[in-house]
């Protein structure tokens, strides 16, 4: 055991586990210029593929001027060099590179090249496989260009995040064949026998050279050896050149392309193809950053189809075939790519699950992976859900009932295997059984769980509509949706926190620890009334929002690949529910955060899975969720574009920040605008058919003046929104409309909101300046005795904690619900306590106590501090020696700091104090402790004096920790200690426990001893497993100050945040005492550290590994130490198991005696 020094005092260094975060190294910042993604001397080669006619083979050009064709996770198809005079261009210093949605321009302006300015322009091929290079020259410049390099076995798994190394690569042209025609060379190797690579030039014909690691006039002038390559020269002269390079089958006629005129026609149908790409979903608002990424979007989500479906990613997952999930779909639709999303709807509804007749992905389900030769794979993912809900808004964007009508059987079908399947108690709440992507990660849990009751509840509905167009009865479709919004709201909605929980357990326990699919899930699809809507996303700001504004997929441990991570998938499904629950400022910040990304990455323009730390490009780069949802929150929730077509009816709900003067959107025939000018706001809508638009709008200002629909004056109604007041307008069938609302003034309310806190039962007032207060919200008990008198609201503060309150004001046009924040403190706090040992001279002790006094005395109190048999004395308002005291404001700390008068008595762990200030109002009691584990580290004699103290116990034992490890669980089948960490665990063991072991005790690194045997069993597991007892009973016989356990846990994920085991204290007396110990604070996983109160000791195995991503300890136990409340003999103690899913392995009990 290592500890560190902090002023001379020793501090504890292990370490813990942190949240996944896969960012990317190489991170460059790219600016945006007429809509490119633009660099000067960016440092990567191949980092940029460029996506055009569907298929595996792709070019890779960069921010270096070379490129790179490759079949995806299949083979290397050759690279294109160039050169001036003697010098490679991407080795050439000033190099300017600009990313525009699939089209790459490069500018070299190196000295060392000459005068004139080379441009070069890339774009994929129209049609063909392959790219085409359009080069000019401000003067006269020879252009040498040199390609080869073909073989097999070519992983490209690197470009899912970033690029792959520059160069020749030489070493790949071995046993390539060179076929030279007429202005054209074909290249082939014996390893990839179904591919033919052609290069035409508009230049000299093409010519033989001997590719190899060195200067251009080296390759030029040997004789091709066995590393053969073709080459050639392109001459600049006040007109462009042309260079074609294109994958072809063996049996193709190569073309040449030797006329200037060819080249510009085979340039212009490239350039023609890219520009309907590029702006097939188009934005224009007052942030570049936007317009550039919506755009470039577009190219990736060319870059997921595949016919006849889409991939899971565009590279990166592209090798094997296609998965059903997860949300890849959602863009293609908004994006208008309507006839591709009908061929996958189609494709993946003709691989239903036959057999087995029942279990998971059985049948009625869909086949969640597809390999590309047709073999369909079950597997077992629940990807049906998420399957029906795009399906669903393919069918609102198109209402093509033609389609849904084909599939209508399959569907009926899956809606039944999901009742089965999942909710087979028929309770109304549907279980998560890996059905998102965050639940990938983990095995399939059980219970009700809200993310699952979302989806089906979604999906029933739509099934009802369904059915009522093809003239079935749509009444059970109907009563299931029902049935499962009110099981929800009986068993999954909290309302005094204010948010859904996880899942119910099969045993009743509620897990209210939810990750953001459960709130976006629910707020999104339609199951959150308006204001648990708001206060659910609410639960995502307090909780999950960090790393700036990003969001964390879940707070739940053991981490894994998608546990505890950061997504920018997850962060835009997250803003898209913070859009629909009204909170667009939020929703915008999110949004924004995902937009720069773009811009901060090592693949311009471009999306990834994973987000870095600081919210740049991470890993699983242009992953199909993440460019599907970009695409989707732009649309529906930036915009807020949402047709119905089978309805015949859209909605427009625009939430762009209030400092746009515009912005317009235009995507699968809707175009819808936004100006403001002064007083007068304007909004115009151009659709593909006769709908009935329904407009949400917010009011910039409190009155207005008039409202017109093509000039003329229309009615509107008032509806409530947050913190603004908003109309709804009703406009008949047409294709056009313009609406114009004018202003009488610039006037807008304003709230006067009370302090951030309050002291519990002091006043709260809150003021508006216009309007009245017409109610209050407060189901979490901010507040009490709440008077309403017109526009003021008055009340005492309520419950202790951080709380918001929703005040409703009554203004000219709607009712406004405002949020208003609110801590409820106490009159005392205690802050925080530390025991400050000296590194340098044994024995030296701080306390160091931190108080805070909200409420304001007359005569500052003194207090008392208990700690470790001693009481410390002082008094607010003037500091003890060597502490800090607070100013005369209350809400100010103080810290006090005291010698420790009998370090004698310290102990490692947590050492409990009791702080008791002598209020004028009576004596206040405050409780908390000090915890440091490395105490005698520094102080080695005072370490074996305090093992004396110790008691080590003789302990029942009933396993091996190694033997664990070749155990499955026994309903999933998974590795046991695993499970959840999504690692090999390798072979941990307590072989240096048994090093250690010195007549039968083990001294742990932080000096108490355990009683654990060198031979046989040597664990006590406790689990409501039928492997082994939930509760078992031991003998103590003593008082004892402190119990230390030593803890190898296993616990899954979604255990934590939970009391996960209880140690139950029998006193000689009679009396009983309950010690809960929670997860993460206390419990944790054996291959991942991560809870904060105990302290992780290596016993065997690999030593400061780690099994998760992130630093944590590899092979640990924990030192858990507690504290007995009564000072009376303890008869026994009784351990037991709370939670399933969770084994608590017990390898030591010690005592430690009162001096």
């Amino acid at each position: 055991m290592t500890f560190a020094q902090r002023d001379g005092f020793v501090q504890d260094a292990f370490r813990r586990q942190e949240w996944p975060v896969r960012g990317l190294t190489g991170i460059q910042e790219y600016s945006i210029r007429e809509g490119a993604f633009c660099i000067r001397e960016g440092a990567h080669t191949f980092n940029r593929p460029l996506y055009g006619p569907p298929g595996p083979i792709l070019p890779f050009a960069g921010d270096r001027p070379q490129w790179l064709l490759a079949e995806i996770g299949r083979s290397k198809l050759g690279i294109l060099s160039l050169a001036i005079t003697n010098r490679w261009l991407h080795e050439a210093t000033a190099v300017e590179s600009a990313y525009d949605a699939g089209r790459m321009r490069q500018v070299l302006g190196d000295p060392a090249l000459g005068d004139p300015l080379l441009t070069i322009t890339t774009l994929r091929l129209a049609e063909t496989p392959g790219f085409i290079l359009r080069l000019e020259a401000t003067g006269p410049l020879a252009v040498r260009w040199v390609f080869g390099g073909l073989r097999a076995g070519f992983d490209t798994d690197w470009a899912g995040s970033g690029g792959w190394p520059g160069g020749l690569h030489a070493e790949d042209a071995a046993g390539n064949r060179v076929l030279l025609g007429e202005g054209v060379a074909c290249l082939s190797t014996p390893d990839v026998p179904d591919r033919v690579v052609t290069v035409a030039t508009s230049g000299e014909p093409p010519r033989l050279v001997a590719l190899a690691e060195a200067d251009p006039e080296v390759l030029f002038a040997a004789a091709p050896d066995e590393r053969p390559g073709v080459g050639g020269v392109l001459h600049l002269d006040g007109s462009p050149a042309f260079l074609v390079v294109a994958a072809v089958a063996p049996d193709a006629e190569p073309a040449g392309l030797p006329p200037i005129q060819a080249g510009e026609q085979v340039f212009r149908q490239a350039e023609e193809c890219w520009r309907a790409r590029a702006e097939r979903l188009a934005v224009c608002t007052p942030v570049p950053e936007l317009d550039a990424a919506v755009r470039s979007n577009n190219a990736a989500l060319d870059g997921l189809w595949r016919p006849p479906s889409f991939l899971g990613g565009t590279v990166r997952g592209a090798t094997e075939g296609w998965p059903l999930g997860w949300r890849g779909w959602y863009g293609p639709i908004c994006a208008g790519d309507h006839e591709r999303v009908r061929q996958a709807i189609r494709f993946h509804a003709d691989h239903a699950v036959e057999e087995p007749a029942t279990g998971i992905q059985s049948r009625g389900a869909f086949c969640s992976f597809i390999r590309f030769d047709g073999h369909a794979e079950p597997g077992s993912y629940d990807m049906n859900q998420g399957f029906l809900d795009q399906i669903r808004y393919y069918y609102a964007w198109t209402g093509d009932l033609e389609t849904v009508r084909a599939v209508w059987p399959a569907l009926r079908r899956c809606l039944e295997y999901e009742r089965r399947e999942s909710d087979p108690d028929g309770d109304g709440l549907y279980a998560n059984r890996q059905n998102t992507w965050v639940s990938a990660g983990r095995p399939p849990g059980s219970g009700g769980g809200t993310q699952a009751s979302a989806y089906l509840y979604r999906a029933h509905c739509f099934a009802a509509a369904v059915a009522e167009r093809l003239g079935e009865d749509p009444s059970p479709y109907r009563d299931e949706a029902a049935r499962i919004r009110a099981a929800v709201q009986a068993h999954l909605w909290m309302e005094r926190p204010g948010h859904f929980a996880e899942y119910l357990d099969p045993d009743g326990a509620l897990h209210t620890a939810a990750e953001a699919a459960s709130i976006y899930l629910p707020v999104t699809l339609g199951l959150a009334e308006p204001l648990p809507a708001i206060r659910a996303t609410e639960y995502l700001t307090r909780r999950l929002w960090r790393f700036g504004d990003q969001i964390l997929t879940n707070d739940w441990f053991p981490v894994s690949a998608t546990n505890g991570c950061l997504a920018h998938h997850e962060t835009l499904h997250a803003a898209l529910a913070y859009f629909h629950a009204g909170d667009a400022g939020r929703g915008w910040r999110l949004l924004q955060t995902v937009t720069r990304a773009f811009c901060r990455a090592v693949v311009p323009g471009s999306l990834s899975g994973y987000a870095g730390r600081d919210g740049a490009q991470g890993d699983d780069v242009e992953f199909a969720d993440a460019v599907s949802l970009f695409a989707r929150c732009v649309v529906e929730g930036l915009f807020g574009l949402e047709p119905d077509v089978p309805a015949g009816r859209l909605s427009w709900t625009p939430r762009f920040p209030p400092e746009w003067p515009r912005a317009s959107l235009h995507t699968a025939g809707y175009t819808l605008a936004y100006q403001r000018s002064g007083t007068r706001e304007r909004y115009t809508l151009a659709l593909p058919n006769d709908l009935a638009a329904t407009l949400h709008l917010p009011l910039r200002f409190d009155r207005l003046k008039r409202v017109t629909l093509d000039g003329r004056p229309i009615s509107y109604q008032g509806e409530p929104g947050l913190d603004q007041q908003r109309i709804v307008l009703r406009l008949p069938p047409a294709r056009r409309a313009v609406v114009e609302l004018v202003y009488s003034n610039r006037a807008r309310a304003r709230v006067s909101d009370p302090p951030a806190w309050a002291v519990a039962g002091e006043s709260v007032a809150l003021a508006t300046t216009a309007g009245s207060i017409a109610g209050v919200e407060d189901p979490e008990g901010a507040l009490k005795g709440v008077r309403l008198t017109g526009s003021r609201l008055e009340a005492r503060a309520g419950r202790l904690g951080q709380h918001t309150f929703y005040a409703r004001l009554k203004l000219p046009h709607a009712e406004v619900i405002h949020p208003v924040p609110l801590e409820v403190r106490p009159a005392f706090e205690l802050l925080d306590a530390q025991l400050l040992a000296s590194a340098a001279c044994p024995g030296e002790a701080f306390l160091e106590v931190t108080l805070r006094a909200n409420k304001p005395e007359r005569v500052p109190p003194p207090f008392e501090v208990l700690y470790a048999g001693r009481t410390y004395r002082g008094r607010l308002g003037a500091a003890g020696p060597g502490g800090r005291a607070a100013s005369e404001r209350p809400g100010e700390p103080a810290t006090f700091r005291f010698a420790v008068k009998n370090p004698e008595r310290l102990s490692p762990g947590g050492i409990p104090l009791r702080v008791t200030i002598r209020a004028a109002a009576g004596p206040v009691v405050l409780t908390g402790e000090t915890r440091l584990w490395s105490l005698f580290q520094a102080w080695l004699e005072a370490g074996e004096a305090f093992a004396a103290r110790c008691r080590p116990l003789a302990i029942p034992r009933n396993a091996r920790l190694d033997a664990l490890f070749n155990r499955h669980d026994e309903d999933t089948g998974l590795p046991l200690l695993n499970g959840g960490t999504g690692r090999d665990t390798g072979s941990p063991n307590l072989e240096h426990v048994a090093a250690c072991l010195r007549e039968g005790v083990f001294r742990s690194a932080v000096g108490v001893p355990f009683q654990i045997p060198a031979e046989g069993e040597n664990l006590l597991c406790l689990s409501r497993e039928r492997s082994h007892p939930a509760a078992v009973e031991i003998p103590v016989g003593g008082q004892a100050e402190t119990l230390y356990l030593l803890l190898a846990n296993v616990t899954r994920d979604s255990q934590t945040h939970r009391a996960q085991a209880r140690v139950h204290l029998e006193y000689a007396d009679g009396e009983q005492e309950q010690i809960d110990l929670r997860g993460p604070e206390v419990i944790d996983h054996l291959l991942q550290h991560y809870a904060a109160r105990a302290y992780p000791q290596w016993v065997g195995g690999e030593r400061d590994g780690y099994y998760g991503p992130g630093p944590a300890t590899g092979t640990h136990a924990d030192v858990v130490d507690l504290h007995p409340g009564r000072r009376e003999p303890i008869a026994r103690l009784r351990l037991e198991c709370l939670t399933r899913e969770t084994l608590i392995g017990v390898l030591g009990v010690t005592l430690l005696s009162p001096p």
